[in-house]
C-alpha cells in the first residue's frame, strides 16, 4: 500500500529498472563470472613449468580472447543499457510534459 502512495505511477517507472535489470543479468554479470572463473585457471595453466612453446601459445591467445570477448560484450551491454535508459527516460519526461 505504501508502494501504491509513494509511486502513483509505477508502471511507468518499471522499465527503468528493466533495462538495467535485464542488460546486467543478460550481458554483464555473465562475462564477469566467466572472466572470474575460468581467467585463473588458465592464468595457473600458463605460469606452469615444463609447457613446450606451442601449448604456451595456445594458452596465452585463450586467455587474450577470453578477455576480449567478455570486454567486448560489456562494452556493448553499456551501449544498449545508456540507449535503453535515454529512451525510458525521455519517454517519461514527453509523458508529463
Amino acid at each position: 500500500m505504501s508502494l501504491a502512495i509513494g509511486i502513483p505511477n509505477l508502471e511507468e517507472i518499471i522499465p527503468l529498472i528493466g533495462v538495467t535489470a535485464g542488460i546486467f543479468m543478460a550481458f554483464i554479470y555473465p562475462s564477469l563470472i566467466d572472466t572470474m572463473t575460468f581467467l585463473p585457471i588458465l592464468l595457473m595453466k600458463y605460469q606452469k613449468i615444463g609447457l613446450s612453446s606451442y601449448r604456451r601459445r595456445k594458452i596465452l591467445l585463450s586467455i587474450i580472447y577470453r578477455i576480449c570477448r567478455n570486454s567486448s560484450l560489456i562494452v556493448i551491454a553499456l551501449f544498449a543499457c545508456g540507449g535503453g535508459l535515454y529512451s525510458t527516460v525521455l519517454e517519461l519526461i514527453h509523458g508529463y510534459s
